[in-house]
């Protein structure tokens, strides 16, 4: 599993602990989701250790079955929230606005970039995950 630095370790498992009392979720049920064992998720809670990936605090906020709102501010706590500038940034890339890097990206990393931000979507908004106006039923 990929780590993040632990620069918001203490905002993030205040979060954390917040969110998993409210759910009334033991330390031995929320490990597995956060792809550790209970002894390491109490060090880290009581450590302010680094925190999980983005995809392990994504699933483990759908299994809370926090709100779009809280999914944010969760990720956000960690540092991990996509902010918007980033999809300002993103849509001035695709637009072929070249003063945001140095080099030009490839068709297939423009699809790789729209399909990682297609699944965080889908994921963070599970309850209109069929709202795409582009799909016709």
């Amino acid at each position: 599993m990929v780590e993040q630095d632990n620069t918001f370790g203490k905002s993030f498992w205040k979060a954390e602990r917040r969110y998993r009392h409210q759910r009334e979720l033991s330390q031995r049920a929320a490990a597995p989701i956060l792809g550790m064992s209970q002894p390491e998720l109490s060090r880290r809670e009581s450590n302010d250790g680094k925190i999980p990936d983005r995809e392990a605090i994504i699933q483990f906020s759908n299994e809370l079955e926090l709100d779009s709102i809280e999914i944010e501010v969760f990720l956000a706590s960690g540092g991990l929230a996509w902010t918007q500038s980033f999809y300002r940034d993103l849509l001035k890339i695709l637009d072929g606005d070249n003063e945001l890097t140095d080099r030009t990206f490839t068709n297939g990393e423009i699809e790789v970039i729209l399909d990682k931000s297609l699944q965080v979507l889908r994921l963070s908004a599970p309850d209109h995950a069929n709202t795409d106006p582009t799909i016709s039923t």
